[in-house]
């Protein structure tokens, strides 16, 4: 999972850590894995080692650490595809209180693609990855986070455990494009409809960018501070899931895309809660229905 290692030489280098085990498991890694990290700190000798780089399967590792009772503070677990079928070995090799960082690249359960149920189109591979019930929604990039993140919640309550959200992020991976013909109405989910982040963490976070003076880096255009900000505005409880697009509203509306700003604040000064998604750059997220949304939309273009 490690690939070539940088990502988890950077606990070492960057975060301070005390010790990182590093698992791939192709053993043809081995000799750039262990290149990286030697260039950051030799081989250690035996008994005053830092880090360690292993080629197993990431089930056996995190049960083999489980049985030994060596729990992890933190766990990274960036997969190919889902994840799903390592979350249960994650949360029992963890600390109480730790953190499992999960990646997935598994946009066809996300978006509700991978097979027909017997009942409805839904996607098989959503339902038995994670147990829900996912179908093509407007915003399919949040309901794949709230689907990762109700499998974990699931899989922990399982063991008898709780976890709180700290930090959910979506990255842009390509055009991906299908059409659907419409259908009756149909449930989504079980999902998580909490908020995606925690608040205090993510401005922990933000001073920390600032202070290391990371705040400024860029990714397809957006600052770290100024996807923090987003998110610490995200961490709204009253904001329920999902976004709309503003090409949505202003097709409905039958007017011109309104500024997202504008929109924002008329909507805030409306009483409602509403801000930016930091997952469709073009979209609101609020918890005011589309027809008052449209209502608004209209407005601003009457005082423009």
């Amino acid at each position: 999972m490690c690939g070539s290692g940088v990502r988890a030489l950077r606990y070492l280098a960057q975060a301070g850590a005390d010790f990182v085990w590093a698992n791939d498991a192709s053993d043809a890694l081995h000799p750039v894995i262990v290149g990286n990290f030697s260039r950051f700190e030799p081989v250690p000798p035996e008994g005053q080692r830092r880090w360690v780089v292993s080629h197993l399967d990431a089930t056996r590792l995190l049960a083999e650490r489980y049985l030994r009772r060596e729990y992890f503070d933190v766990i990274d677990v960036d997969s190919f595809g889902s994840e799903a079928e390592y979350i249960r070995a994650a949360f029992l090799a963890l600390k109480i209180g730790g953190l499992l960082y999960l990646t997935s690249t598994d946009w066809r359960s996300a978006r509700g693609y991978g097979g027909k149920c017997h009942i409805t189109f839904c996607s098989l591979s959503s339902l038995s990855s994670y147990g829900a019930y996912i179908r093509p929604v407007p915003y399919p990039n949040e309901i794949g986070l709230r689907m990762l993140l109700g499998g974990a919640a699931r899989e922990a309550a399982m063991l008898g455990f709780h976890i709180e959200p700290v930090f959910s992020y979506y990255a842009y991976h390509g055009p991906i494009f299908r059409a659907m013909d419409a259908t009756s109405i149909t449930v989504v989910g079980p999902l998580w409809t909490g908020p995606l982040h925690d608040r205090s963490s993510i401005t922990e976070m933000l001073n920390l960018a600032v202070e290391w003076g990371w705040a400024h880096t860029s990714e397809n255009g957006v600052t770290l501070e100024k996807l923090l900000g987003t998110m610490i505005e995200e961490s709204d409880p009253r904001l329920p899931p999902g976004y709309i697009r503003l090409d949505e509203i202003a097709s409905r509306a039958k007017v011109n895309s309104p500024p997202l700003g504008t929109l924002i604040h008329s909507l805030q000064k409306e009483g409602y809660a509403a801000c930016r998604s930091h997952i469709g750059a073009n979209a609101v997220k609020t918890n005011c229905p589309i027809s008052s949304c449209i209502v608004v939309a209209r407005e601003i273009r009457n005082l423009r």
